[in-house]
């Protein structure tokens, strides 16, 4: 079982102050329109290594999800300056949670798992074309949480955290991440 006031000093550390502690077997929303949204809204839907094309089903990802009794829902808010600095702080963004897990991991959380707050930016191109077998970086891919079918939206607002459609690259977007930890 995990200990929260364990994790808290750890959490800091790496520079995460606006998050809370979930129950991923009952907090997290899911649905199947989630990945159709994916599919008929994103450009590059199949081409990355950690899109729903490479990943199990939905009711496979919900099973995963009951396996963890604790979970670390993360939220940053980043503007949008130009796509190549957008990739750049989310890139950023990838590697202070994948420091996070890892510190999590090594202090004898062997199950901790990230789920992103976006499509993997670990390569400037992803060269995996939709195949899980074919990434370069498979022990720091992650996939996000549309791929694995979260409700990002209805998940964020149950905690009481801000998100919206936005209307133009002016407005600050709210990034969402998940650690599941067991």
């Amino acid at each position: 079982m995990a200990n929260r006031e364990e994790l808290i000093p750890i959490i800091e550390r790496h520079g995460i102050t606006d998050y809370c502690f979930i129950d991923p077997s009952k907090d997290i929303v899911t649905g199947q329109w989630v990945r159709f949204h994916c599919m008929f809204g994103c450009p590059n839907y199949g081409t990355y290594a950690t899109c729903p094309t490479a990943l199990p089903s939905l009711e496979v990802c919900r099973e995963l999800f009951s396996e963890y009794s604790l979970g670390i829902l993360i939220h940053t808010t980043m503007p949008y300056v130009d796509k190549e600095s957008s990739r750049a702080a989310t890139l950023a963004l990838t590697k202070q949670q994948l420091a996070l897990e890892r510190e999590i991991f090594l202090n004898d959380y062997r199950k901790v798992l990230l789920l992103g707050g976006s499509t993997c930016k670990l390569c400037a191109k992803c060269t995996a074309d939709g195949k899980r077998e074919d990434c370069v970086n498979k022990a720091q891919s992650r996939p996000s949480l549309e791929a694995m079918g979260i409700d990002v939206y209805q998940t964020a607002r149950n905690f009481g955290f801000p998100i919206r459609v936005l209307k133009d690259y002016s407005e600050d977007m709210n990034r969402y991440s998940i650690l599941l930890i067991e």
